[in-house]
């Protein structure tokens, strides 16, 4: 999906996220303490996810409690912080997307570690 500038839409990938669709939100706009963002995070690791996007798709989010699970949140934390962080009006959302990396790989990284 393409912007009025021709540049890519990243908004609409942000709200369709799996994570988005548990509760996950981060910024000035979010309700969430940090707590409960990570509650969010670790429930997204160890649960399953919304059944809202066919199962090839889902696939690539790997099954409940795996290293692959685990990465492909890491994988979209970070995508989000490459892709939307830069911008000024996201300043805390990028801060929130850093904290919350940097607590899921202190709580998860040493169990998917290789």
């Amino acid at each position: 999906m393409r912007a009025d500038k021709g540049e890519i839409d990243f908004s609409a990938l942000h709200k369709n996220s799996p994570i988005n669709l548990l509760g996950y939100r981060v910024g000035a706009s979010s309700p969430l303490l940090p707590g409960e963002r990570r509650a969010i995070l670790a429930s997204a690791v160890s649960d399953h996810l919304p059944n809202a996007f066919g199962p090839d798709y889902l696939a690539i989010w790997g099954t409940p409690g795996t290293r692959k699970r685990y990465q492909q949140i890491q994988r979209h934390l970070r995508f989000l912080l490459k892709s939307q962080g830069a911008h000024p009006r996201r300043r805390l959302a990028a801060n929130d997307w850093t904290a919350d990396l940097e607590w899921l790989t202190a709580e998860f990284g040493a169990r998917f570690a290789y």
